[in-house]
């Protein structure tokens, strides 16, 4: 949603929100290189207006399965609002890996019968990310936010910087497409995407 990205174009990130269902607890965010992934569900905000109630027990589901791809690669949650969160990873490999996992394991959960499995946009980039007091510069947020946004639902949708990292690293069974370059909105330098696919079932 709009929200997220726009606190992402703010001057810093929290270094963690507040606890909600799913989440681990506190760990120490990767410095220097760090390959950052924000996701968030397509289509929520109609789910939310007709189906509250299952909305809500599928939101618990959503971040369990998250939470529990992303550290199983080392991946830190340093922020969440509403049902979009921001992830971030020393190794680029691990970041690839757990979004794999977790589209993987997103379509294979018991979603409840109103909501339908949630379809989850992913972004990932690589950049040098300081830290400083504990929050992260906002400047790769913004380009990794506004990758995501240019996904639907169910695409792993990563930037130049992640795939020249991985590019030899790829799982067995993944592939990478190169979408050529795209000029992503409010940043000034264009982005050649690339959009990640692993198996049946991610497009």
């Amino acid at each position: 949603s709009e929200s997220f990205r726009s606190a992402a174009e703010g001057t810093t990130a929290p270094r963690r929100s507040p606890t909600g269902p799913g989440e681990p607890g506190e760990a120490e965010l990767p410095a220097e290189t760090v390959t950052f992934a924000f996701t968030d569900i397509e289509g929520s905000a109609r789910l939310w207006e007709t189906e509250p109630t299952a909305m809500a027990r599928a939101l618990v589901l959503h971040n369990e399965t998250l939470h529990a791809a992303f550290g199983h690669h080392g991946g830190v949650v340093f922020s969440t609002m509403g049902d979009e969160m921001a992830v971030a990873f020393s190794s680029a490999a691990g970041a690839v890996r757990a979004a794999l996992e977790a589209q993987r394991a997103l379509m294979a959960a018991p979603w409840p019968t109103e909501t339908g499995v949630l379809k989850v946009q992913m972004g990932l980039h690589t950049d040098e990310a300081a830290l400083s007091h504990g929050q992260y510069a906002s400047r790769p947020l913004n380009r990794c936010a506004r990758l995501m946004a240019a996904a639907h639902g169910g695409q792993i949708l990563m930037s130049d910087a992640t795939e020249a990292l991985v590019r030899s690293q790829l799982p067995d069974g993944a592939t990478v497409l190169d979408l050529g370059e795209h000029r992503l909105k409010d940043l000034q330098r264009p982005e050649r995407i690339h959009l990640q696919a692993c198996g049946r079932g991610l497009l």
